[in-house]
């Protein structure tokens, strides 16, 4: 087919041009230059803007829409011809890895391998990079024995507590709640130093961890102790035992097992007379 110089269809003008060069080569014959305003089809910028389809949506785009590869220092995919994801897909994979992920390291869609810090800022779209980094820099702060998480759920907010053990209440900077440095996971037991908050949950049997970090109202705790001031369990079958006065010898009324009151172990002869401790070690 004649080439017409005139002619508005790209793909026409495309065919004649690539059948020109075919032929001109199998005649050995210099390639003369086109009479066309446009860019010649095989000059070394038009290569470079060459379209190809997107592995993942298959559209198919300019150069500019690809990432220049490789994605990552480490990619392995990047030498073969035609596996190209554009930039918007891209970002997609990065967000889900993300969000589906947690705390995994970010990786190439395509080959796997894993992205630097500098990478995933280069090709992820900046909210999920801004929440990665502030991800990292958590994980980061956390392995600091100072760092305490609020309790207060929907909070999330973290803080570095100089203070330690010996000043054990922490005020969260964000929202204002009173937590223990402690009992990690627990809000500040107001009225109980932190050893009668140990001794409470050692003679109830109970585990902070399983009633919630933020479910102890200080009107609990305070319940709590009361029952602790008149019963406590037994070393042998857990019953709850109450005292109404008198020694330090106990009797389980279930087990019948003899125990000591003030320091939670069995009753031998003469434990009477022992000085035991006030409380159960």
């Amino acid at each position: 087919m004649p080439w017409d110089e005139s002619s508005e269809d790209e793909n026409l003008w495309s065919d004649a041009a690539t059948a020109g060069t075919v032929l001109s080569l199998l005649h050995r014959e210099p390639l003369s230059p086109q009479r066309n305003t446009r860019r010649p089809l095989f000059d070394s910028t038009a290569s470079e803007r060459q379209r190809s389809r997107c592995v993942l949506c298959f559209q198919v785009m300019d150069r500019l829409s690809y990432p220049s590869p490789p994605l990552a220092a480490n990619c392995n995919h990047s030498s073969i011809p035609g596996v190209r994801m554009c930039r918007v897909c891209l970002q997609r994979c990065l967000d889900i890895q993300f969000t589906s992920n947690g705390t995994e390291p970010l990786s190439c869609p395509l080959c796997r391998a894993r992205l630097s810090h500098d990478e995933i800022r280069q090709w992820a779209n900046p909210q999920t990079f801004q929440a990665y980094d502030n991800m990292k820099t958590r994980e980061a702060l956390e392995d600091d024995g100072e760092f305490i998480t609020c309790v207060r759920p929907g909070c999330g907010n973290g803080q570095l507590h100089g203070g330690g053990r010996e000043s054990p209440i922490v005020v969260c900077r964000s929202c204002g709640t009173r937590m223990c440095f402690v009992h990690r996971g627990a809000p500040w037991h107001e009225g109980f130093s932190c050893e009668e908050y140990d001794r409470l949950f050692v003679y109830t049997g109970s585990d902070i961890n399983h009633y919630g970090p933020i479910n102890w109202t200080t009107e609990d705790l305070r319940s709590q102790r009361t029952i602790w001031q008149i019963a406590k369990p037994c070393p042998r079958c857990n019953a709850i035992t109450e005292r109404e006065g008198g020694c330090k010898y106990m009797r389980c009324a279930l087990c019948w097992q003899e125990w000591c009151w003030d320091c939670g172990r069995f009753w031998q002869a003469g434990h009477l007379e022992i000085n035991c401790s006030l409380y159960r070690t």
